[in-house]
């Protein structure tokens, strides 16, 4: 099996947001964020990227309790942002709502992991599974054909199904 590419480079999507760049600005920054905080983002890159989304969603005001998003801010912000792209505001709204669900879940059951963290886990969780499945479904004029891609393709649905198995074994046991 060949190694995968980064997701970004498969796909053409738009990838820049400006409100991305601010929050890593702020988060990284010492008078604006506490040291404890600063250290955890610093040793752990998914803590950061945690971070960051939450920041993004609060700042949008994308979420309308932690761990539900406000679906028709997301889709009036995009449909806006993106006014000359709708396929891709489609695309990415049609994985935002497989993805709700699963989202709530990893946000209830990974609860434990980031006990004393000062960052919501939801938002990192929901663009996770959204960005996967806008992925999965690139329409073939977006899709760069190369083995990494595909290699990334295939990767990524497997990953889903081996998710998708370990839930329901999971709500067997319950």
């Amino acid at each position: 099996m060949h190694e995968p590419a980064l997701l970004r480079s498969c796909c053409k999507i738009p990838y820049t947001d400006e409100y991305i760049k601010q929050c890593r600005k702020n988060l990284l920054n010492t008078t604006l964020t506490p040291p404890t905080l600063i250290a955890k983002i610093r040793q752990n890159k998914v803590a950061l990227h945690i971070c960051i989304a939450e920041c993004e969603f609060n700042a949008k005001r994308y979420l309308s309790s932690p761990n539900k998003a406000n679906m028709t801010a997301i889709e009036v912000d995009l449909k806006t942002r993106h006014r000359k792209d709708l396929e891709y505001v489609n695309l990415l709204l049609k994985g935002l709502w497989k993805c709700l669900e699963y989202a709530n879940l990893q946000y209830v059951e990974h609860s434990w992991l980031f006990p004393s963290f000062e960052c919501n886990s939801y938002p990192a969780a929901l663009l996770a599974c959204a960005t996967e499945t806008v992925y999965e479904n690139c329409p073939t004029n977006r899709w760069r054909n190369s083995t990494k891609c595909e290699a990334m393709r295939e990767f990524l649905v497997t990953c889903d199904e081996e998710i998708k198995s370990d839930k329901t074994i999971h709500q067997l046991q319950n």
